[in-house]
């Protein structure tokens, strides 16, 4: 059956088989040498966190994001963690966050002991506002000594965290000046950047950063993540955090409380087969979005984020903001036209500030984070999208929001 806007109802699995030709969201395209390093690193007996794909992948993301060092973990979320307490955060400091983003990186904020401050992302890049950033650390915070405080929450402020969101680098440049002047650390979520670039430098390069390889990711490696530096002593200092702070690599003996976040072989070596397409992944990603903003982008009501003129973007993602007064129909309600149709999405993350976990965390209004928390909606971006499926999920979009496909 069909609905009223032309999409296929959703009907009980008892009454009608599920559909062969689902277009699925964000799936990895494993069909290059994953299943042969797979195993060879099982052949060779390094299934643990320790190996020469460990090794390999380390390097390899490395030159990826431009740094010397790249230390590899078992999730983002673990690479984050590590990085803000790398960077300085202590129990009690504040982060200031994009208010819109994935909640691992507020989550991460909090596991080093802190407390996320989110700021409005700007409405063109979907980025954190530098501007905003600068206004908030002038006007809202005071220096008590040598610290700069936030005077509404009696807590210092310690570091600052940009997210380059859905494949787009955040103007790192001028977030890290706004931070230098005012005396705090910048740690970039780079989660969402790999392959990307900022002023011609590769996201993941601003000095401290943690970049993640979930299975959604552009680069996969089934689960994980990386800390990213070019010091050496912070490399140093992050591989003891996340193998127990082990003091002597024979003896069980261990200088501090620690976790154990390290990445496994096999998990490396998925990586770097990955890692061996890295071109042509990014490639596909953006042949992808121009291809949805070609056919889509001109449709009255719908928006998609806009690729600033100092930055190269992977489009990770591909993300359209659905206006409802116009379109007359919901994100969510084209969401469910599309599912019933066979078509994967994504869902929107919700604001910071207003989830469970980290409610009232914004200091001030966030209107365009609270918009495209409503209003966002992420198409189908696997890079084994093939033309057929792109076209029938950019008919389905035409016909839920009542837009005549092209002839």
């Amino acid at each position: 059956m069909r609905c009223r806007l032309g999409c296929w109802m959703v009907i009980p699995r008892w009454k009608a088989a599920v559909r062969p030709d689902r277009v699925p969201w964000c799936v990895p395209d494993l069909s290059g040498n994953e299943p042969g390093y797979l195993a060879q690193a099982i052949a060779a007996g390094q299934a643990g966190p320790t190996g020469d794909f460990l090794a390999r992948f380390e390097a390899g993301v490395a030159e990826l994001a431009g740094v010397r060092y790249a230390v590899a973990t078992c999730s983002g979320t673990a690479a984050l963690h590590i990085a803000f307490l790398l960077a300085g955060v202590r129990p009690g400091d504040e982060v200031i966050v994009p208010a819109w983003t994935f909640v691992a990186t507020a989550n991460a904020v909090r596991h080093a002991g802190g407390h996320p401050a989110a700021l409005d992302i700007d409405p063109q890049y979907w980025q954190l506002d530098p501007d905003l950033v600068e206004d908030f650390l002038t006007r809202h915070c005071r220096l008590e000594g040598s610290r700069l405080t936030d005077p509404a929450t009696g807590r210092g402020v310690a570091a600052v965290a940009p997210v380059d969101l859905l494949g787009h680098p955040a103007d790192l440049d001028a977030i890290g000046a706004v931070a230098s002047r005012h005396g705090i650390a910048m740690v970039e979520d780079a989660a969402q950047g790999l392959g990307a670039a900022c002023r011609g430098r590769p996201a993941g390069g601003s000095g401290l950063a943690a970049v993640s390889f979930n299975a959604n990711k552009l680069i996969t490696a089934g689960s994980g993540g990386a800390i990213l530096t070019n010091d050496q002593h912070t490399a140093t200092r992050a591989r003891y955090l996340i193998n127990q702070a082990r003091d002597n690599p024979v003896k069980y003996r261990h200088g501090e409380p620690a976790w154990n976040y390290r990445m496994t072989n096999l998990h490396a070596a998925v990586g770097c087969a990955q890692l061996d397409r890295a071109g042509q992944l990014i490639a596909a990603k953006q042949r992808i979005h121009a291809r949805y903003v070609q056919e889509l982008a001109g449709l009255d009501g719908l928006m998609f984020q806009q690729q600033a003129p100092w930055a190269t973007a992977t489009r990770w993602l591909a993300t359209i903001a659905i206006n409802p007064h116009i379109t007359g129909t919901t994100a969510s309600q084209v969401g469910a036209c599309l599912a019933a149709d066979g078509i994967q999405t994504g869902p929107p993350w919700t604001p910071l500030h207003l989830t469970g976990a980290h409610h009232g965390c914004a200091p001030r209004p966030c209107p365009v984070a609270e918009q495209l928390g409503r209003d966002a909606l992420h198409l189908p971006s696997s890079v084994t999208l093939t033309a057929r499926q792109q076209t029938r999920v950019i008919t389905a979009v035409r016909v839920a929001i009542r837009q005549p496909a092209r002839i």
